[in-house]
């Protein structure tokens, strides 16, 4: 592709030159607040001056020639720099900007933020258009590195799901699910402990989709990590997709949700508030034991109203059924996490903050688009998304 010639040291002085008085004129400015704004606005405005003349001389011919909006304002540029006259009214970086405010925040908000940190206006709509365009088939993918990195180490998949309101379906499961290693966790103070680095991965629709998706992310690793480790609530279909694919992984049902079950259960077995969190306390240091017999046994012999029966049978049924997945005693003894508090952060961080403001309604396709994008940004590969916005241009 020809590229014109860009613009000479005397020509970049002479930008600068024309705007040395309203420089100048700052210094009656009453205020440094005053001072600093106005700069901003003529700083703004040279370097739209300037990267227009970076780009080359402009031919007379409008036709080979194209207005864009940049980061620093409305340009024009030739044809045949960079472009061939098919992009969009936006630049490239000013798409990735526009994008990257439109994952975080509504439409709205974004084309409020970008107006008063760059001076530039960029409607709601064609941040609405930019970052579902960009948005579309964003993937967070398995870097090589973390395969390499994961030798020798449990590898921890925790999933869960949030309800998001649609268009189509009314309220509809986002299914998440959060991705690390173990020397990524640890703690950064006495009572506070952190996850650095996690992979994403959000679906909303059917746990199908959701599983072959995450198939994908879980398959190389398995391969490398030494233990695979899955932690959720225990949900039957989680529970058939980890027994069905990696069979040989380690199961744990989450302790907390384990507890607020007996919690449940220990409001119609005791009237007394003191008696039922005694209770409730005993069975829960009981489970750390890995003594799940005494806790059905203790449960057997709780008297409870015969319309309650039900929900005594419901909660033995669940234990059982979940015995394989409780021996909190061993989990422990190897350091391992027994909560999923790092998934349900996650739900927050990547759903609820965006998808679940006040209001909100969603089009599935397009929350997905932004599903897409969160879960790029926060699995530190919004790379992918510049890649995007570079070819899009």
């Amino acid at each position: 592709m020809e590229k014109t010639p860009v613009m000479t040291e005397n020509e970049f002085i002479e930008l600068a030159r024309k705007k040395f008085q309203a420089i100048k004129s700052l210094e009656n400015s009453e205020t440094f607040y005053e001072h600093e704004k106005n700069f901003d606005q003529i700083w703004v405005e040279l370097g739209a001056d300037i990267l227009e003349k970076s780009l080359g001389e402009l031919p007379n011919d409008k036709r080979k020639k194209k207005t864009i909006q940049t980061r620093f304002g409305t340009i024009s540029i030739a044809n045949n720099r960079y472009f061939m006259g098919n992009c969009t009214r936006q630049s490239p970086y000013l798409q990735e900007l526009c994008v990257f405010f439109g994952q975080d925040t509504c439409y709205g908000s974004a084309e409020d933020v970008l107006c008063k940190t760059l001076r530039i206006s960029v409607s709601d709509s064609s941040i609405f258009r930019i970052t579902n365009q960009i948005g579309l088939d964003s993937e967070v993918f398995m870097p090589q590195s973390y395969l390499n990195e994961c030798i020798n180490q449990a590898v921890y998949t925790m999933i869960d799901g949030s309800m998001v309101l649609t268009r189509e379906d009314k309220w509809k499961e986002v299914k998440v699910a959060r991705i690390f290693q173990e020397n990524h966790h640890g703690e950064i103070s006495k009572n506070r402990s952190e996850i650095h680095q996690s992979l994403y991965l959000a679906h909303l629709g059917g746990h199908l989709e959701f599983e072959e998706r995450l198939q994908k992310l879980l398959d190389p690793l398995e391969k490398q990590a030494q233990t695979m480790i899955f932690i959720n609530d225990g949900a039957i279909w989680i529970k058939d997709f980890i027994s069905t694919f990696y069979p040989k992984a380690i199961q744990i049902i989450d302790f907390y949700h384990v507890k607020e079950h007996l919690g449940d259960f220990a409001k119609i077995a005791f009237t007394n508030k003191e008696k039922r969190s005694e209770w409730i306390e005993n069975m829960a240091n009981l489970l750390l034991e890995s003594d799940l017999d005494t806790v059905i046994d203790e449960i057997n012999i709780c008297e409870i109203p015969n319309k309650d029966n039900s929900l005594k049978e419901s909660l033995l049924n669940y234990l059982e059924n979940n015995r394989f997945r409780m021996n909190y005693k061993l989990y422990r003894s190897k350091n391992w996490l027994i909560g999923s508090g790092p998934i349900e952060s996650a739900q927050r961080t990547v759903v609820q903050q965006r998808l679940k403001l006040s209001g909100q309604r969603w089009n599935i396709k397009n929350a997905q688009n932004v599903l897409n994008l969160r879960t790029c940004h926060m699995s530190n590969q919004w790379q992918t998304v510049v890649n995007k916005c570079r070819l899009a241009a």
